[in-house]
């Protein structure tokens, strides 16, 4: 079990207890020991700081930190991002993430300028963007991505310890706050289900009620959305 994410485990552990309980094995369903508690990371990025660590990044970072803050994309996800994922006449970035979930998010005016530039210089349109001005044109990997990040953060000044994931985070959180529309928010996303986004919202989303996620849950296809969010 250790090797699984702590909210499987707290899946896992609330259906075992349900189990127990259902068949009249209270007195086993008490000895389950308890988890340590599951919440979503609350780290955010303040702007200033973000764009500190931007003006001070190599082009490959530079393009990834744009991705994850302006587009909400995961990491790797923006690590990957190549030619044929970018629709400029649509001015959108779209093709599959984590667990084969979709994405298709618009371009801000910096990301599309930037995105031009990356493009132009791609040799293919299968090539990763971040690798274009990479030493050798080498991808980025998780352990070159961190350490480009802890770098560029040093160079900047910037004492407190985020990452691309925290960006992300700070995108969502940020639509959700302007907009309170569960449903854009997941879309930007990716998520497949909506309980996902609320989780991942975190204290952004303390003060939704049950009328609040009624409203939100509706029939509508989430790849439709995804297309018009």
């Amino acid at each position: 079990m250790a090797r699984h994410s702590l909210s499987y485990r707290h899946t896992l552990h609330s259906a075992l207890k349900t189990l127990l309980e259902d068949n009249g094995r209270e007195d086993l369903a008490a000895r389950i020991p308890k988890l340590a508690s599951n919440q979503p990371r609350e780290v955010t990025v303040p702007e200033a700081e973000f764009e500190r660590v931007l003006r001070v990044a190599p082009p490959a970072l530079e393009l990834a930190l744009l991705l994850a803050h302006e587009a909400g994309l995961r990491a790797m996800t923006a690590c990957k991002l190549n030619r044929a994922n970018v629709d400029f006449d649509a001015r959108r970035i779209h093709g599959e993430t984590k667990g084969g979930s979709k994405y298709d998010v618009p371009m801000t005016q910096r990301l599309h300028d930037r995105l031009l530039w990356y493009c132009a210089a791609a040799q293919d349109a299968d090539e990763p963007l971040t690798s274009v001005f990479r030493p050798h044109r080498k991808p980025f990997t998780s352990p070159a991505l961190h350490t480009a990040m802890t770098d560029a953060r040093k160079r900047a000044g910037v004492t407190s310890h985020w990452g691309l994931h925290d960006l992300r985070r700070t995108a969502a959180r940020n639509l959700y706050e302007h907009t309170k529309d569960l449903r854009k928010t997941q879309a930007l996303l990716g998520h497949r289900t909506l309980w996902t986004t609320v989780w991942y919202l975190g204290n952004a989303a303390t003060t939704l009620t049950a009328e609040d996620l009624e409203a939100s849950t509706t029939n509508t296809n989430p790849k439709t959305e995804r297309k018009h969010a």
